[in-house]
């Protein structure tokens, strides 16, 4: 169990969902007998590192999606307490996808924004969930995306965004606006806040769907607000052996 980290003083006053459901392919063999999630990095298992984000934060409360082997998750967790967090936990007999495993806390929910993170994703320094949140409210945008410029863009799916950071292009289809503004290109973190009023519009819980490609572009088509909010420090979705390597060597700097 992990050390015993202190919260912020000031409660994020948002519900958190951390994403653990995945079986984590690209890293095998290292995910044949454990989850990504509990992956080691530095000696730390990746959740760790975002569950010591979250408390520093302030956040209070934290669910946590589980599928393949996610019982060792729960294991390692527990109740949170390690990490000075409540920890509840909401298990998908199949995996739902994000949009699917989303839907599926709705009952949990308690606030009008949700958080929704990657447990096996690092960000250095300098991601402010207080100041994303403050943009999310300040801009009342169904959804907040926080995204990065990466040359690597166009692997994880290029977002088009304006000079207001709303987002116009994506999936390589032009949403709204006259057409005239040049787009800037981000990628994706995974990192979202998502407004409670959103999940009205999605299926039933049970169902299979992604954020991305399923509830993100149906709000576009409607006319809906997706905004971005720029972070600019490391970043990994230590997604292979390679990765996890390199993450490895600059984690050490900066952690």
């Amino acid at each position: 169990m992990a050390n015993t980290t202190s919260a912020a003083d000031s409660p994020l006053d948002c519900d958190v969902l951390l994403l653990a459901a995945g079986f984590g392919k690209r890293l095998l063999p290292l995910t044949a007998d454990k989850p990504k999630p509990l992956v080691l990095l530095n000696g730390k298992p990746l959740i760790a590192y975002n569950l010591e984000l979250l408390s520093k934060a302030g956040v209070k409360r934290v669910i946590i999606n589980l599928h393949y082997l996610g019982d060792q998750i729960r294991s390692y967790i527990g109740e949170g307490r390690g990490f000075g967090l409540e920890v509840e936990y909401s298990y998908e007999p199949v995996i739902l996808d994000t949009g699917g495993a989303i839907k599926q806390v709705e009952p949990l929910l308690r606030y009008e924004d949700l958080l929704i993170l990657n447990s096996d994703t690092i960000f250095g320094p300098g991601l402010n969930f207080t100041d994303l949140l403050e943009d999310h409210r300040r801009k009342a945008s169904d959804i907040t995306a926080v995204v990065r410029e990466d040359a690597a863009a166009r692997d994880y799916g290029e977002l088009g965004l304006d000079s207001e950071l709303t987002l116009r292009r994506f999936l390589g289809r032009t949403y709204s606006g006259d057409g005239s503004e040049e787009l800037k290109t981000y990628m994706f973190s995974g990192v979202q806040v998502m407004r409670r009023k959103v999940l009205d519009r999605m299926p039933p819980a049970g169902s299979i769907f992604s954020s991305t490609r399923n509830t993100w572009v149906e709000l576009l088509e409607s006319g809906g607000l997706i905004s971005g909010f720029i972070f600019s420090g490391y970043w990994s979705d230590v997604g292979t052996p390679e990765r996890l390597t390199e993450a490895s060597k600059i984690a050490s700097t900066i952690f």
